[in-house]
């Protein structure tokens, strides 16, 4: 593990990389001639240098902020030949710093690629620029009786180009599945500043090869993507969420197999958390009461279900599965109103702010098998005795 500040430790500049001159400052000013789209001050600077997790300092003294996929393509061209690095940088609520300089990297911000196109009625699809923030898009869609197939706790500030570019899973991922599966086409500029452009494509193509699936999880390593064309979905006329207790990992993963068998494809999000993650929000998080308070569990989960009838009924069907499944479900809470529905949502979506505020930070976000979810947590725990704080949380 690496921390890198300003000293650098043991890393080392790449020599092979320019550094940038004021001449290089006229041709970016040139090329982006509207106010504030060049930033060189400090001050101005200095946020852009930030990250989410408080651990990393970047160092950039320049911060460019296009409007258009031309711009972009402008200024990697121009890079390039003269050998100046770049970072491309959306929101910046990455838990492992992806969009933060090392050393003088430039910074490429897209928050002003900020445009949704359209949306098809036919189709679904949703054609925007790849600065649009997650939380926009998703009231964008919603207007317009759809839903934005993923969700996420940072919606209110990461943008859609790092969620492509990290291959954001999302509270949803259990219904509407991967953005490699709902990512229709994208333009993408590349290191050298040709376009590659794939935004027109239809939901069926077979024509070659699906180049836009390389950039999907890529972190901004093989190009910028700049505008997206994401499937969406059509709205459902009620949802149900219930908060869980839970005594153990064995009734989680029982919990999962029957809700699967219940619910089927009205089954949108089944999430956990352990009691560690559930007792840091409580301790940092004031400004929010957990949805049990009373009791201790060492396991707690949120389900939500889709559903096109009535709310009554939805609410029903999820009241009556908790009910079947009380020799695993000892206490839980059924949402009554969208107010509460946020609350219980807002609980699971604190929990990275939470161990934010604990102290340093390092998440890792991995993927295994059900039947060893958890297993990491406790040989971590192990492990690292006292000397820190260990928590598991994620979708199931």
């Amino acid at each position: 593990m690496c921390i890198r500040d300003r000293s650098h430790g043991f890393l080392t500049r790449d020599t092979r990389f320019s550094a940038v001159e004021p001449y290089d400052v006229e041709y970016f000013k040139k090329t982006l001639p509207e106010k504030d789209a060049v930033l060189t001050e400090k001050t101005l600077v200095e946020k852009y240098n930030e990250e989410y997790t408080h651990k990393y300092n970047g160092l950039s003294k320049c911060v460019l902020r296009p409007r258009t996929a031309q711009e972009i393509s402008n200024i990697l061209a121009y890079c390039n030949a003269r050998k100046l690095a770049v970072v491309p940088q959306g929101g910046r609520t990455s838990l492992v710093a992806g969009g933060t300089s090392v050393f003088d990297e430039i910074v490429i911000n897209l928050e002003k690629m900020n445009k949704i196109y359209e949306l098809s009625p036919y189709t679904g699809i949703l054609k925007l620029q790849a600065g649009v923030i997650l939380e926009n898009a998703d009231k964008y869609c919603q207007d317009k009786g759809f839903l934005f197939p993923l969700d996420l706790g940072a919606k209110g500030s990461c943008q859609i180009g790092g969620n492509l570019g990290a291959n954001a899973g999302g509270l949803h991922f259990i219904k509407y599945g991967s953005l490699h599966g709902n990512t229709i086409g994208m333009r993408v500029v590349l290191a050298n500043g040709k376009i590659l452009d794939t935004l027109d494509a239809h939901r069926k193509d077979n024509t070659g090869y699906d180049l836009k699936q390389l950039f999907i999880g890529a972190e901004g390593t093989l190009g910028i993507i700049t505008d997206a064309a994401i499937l969406c979905y059509p709205k459902p006329l009620s949802t149900s969420v219930c908060f869980l207790g839970i005594p153990s990992f064995d009734d989680i993963k029982a919990i999962l197999i029957k809700a699967k068998q219940r619910f089927g494809e009205n089954l949108s999000a089944i999430e956990m958390m352990d009691d560690q993650s559930y007792e840091l929000i409580q301790r940092h998080i004031k400004s929010t009461r957990v949805p049990i308070e009373r009791e201790r569990y060492p396991f707690y989960m949120v389900i939500e279900t889709h559903h096109n009838g009535p709310q009554a009924e939805s609410d029903e069907k999820l009241m009556s599965f908790i009910e079947t499944m009380h020799e695993h479900i000892p206490t839980g809470i059924l949402s009554r109103d969208e107010t509460q529905r946020r609350h219980i949502w807002s609980t699971r979506e604190l929990i990275a702010d939470a161990f934010v505020k604990e102290g340093m930070t390092f998440k890792y976000d991995v993927s295994l098998t059900v039947d060893q979810f958890y297993e990491l947590v406790p040989i971590l725990r192990e492990r690292v005795g006292t000397r820190a704080v260990v928590g598991g949380y994620g979708h199931v």
